[in-house]
């Protein structure tokens, strides 16, 4: 249809319109660049229009990704992602063997 047509080009422009170290930053599939009305500050290569709020969504991105990767797991393998508490209880052990 035409709505969906107009929601899938203004999704394609918006994904144009990162910055080069948005594109290639390891959790873009979980902030997709976050609001276009944060987008006023400056990449690390100097590239204009980086959302401001980048580099505390890294921050936390990656202290939960460990976490967030144990609970795919459990959920891939049928189990309850709230086992990720004993799991951080045990040391945080290699669970992929």
């Amino acid at each position: 249809t035409g709505h969906e047509k107009f929601t899938l080009l203004a999704l394609t422009r918006k994904k144009r319109l990162l910055t080069r170290q948005c594109q290639e930053c390891e959790f873009l599939m979980a902030c997709h660049g976050e609001c276009p009305k944060n987008r006023f500050s400056t990449s690390a290569d100097g590239e204009r229009g980086h959302n401001y709020l980048c580099q505390g969504y890294h921050a936390f991105f990656s202290h939960v990704a460990p976490y967030m990767d144990f609970m795919k797991f459990q959920l891939q393998h049928r189990q309850a992602p709230a086992n990720v508490m004993a799991w951080v209880e045990e040391g945080m052990p290699d669970y992929r063997r």
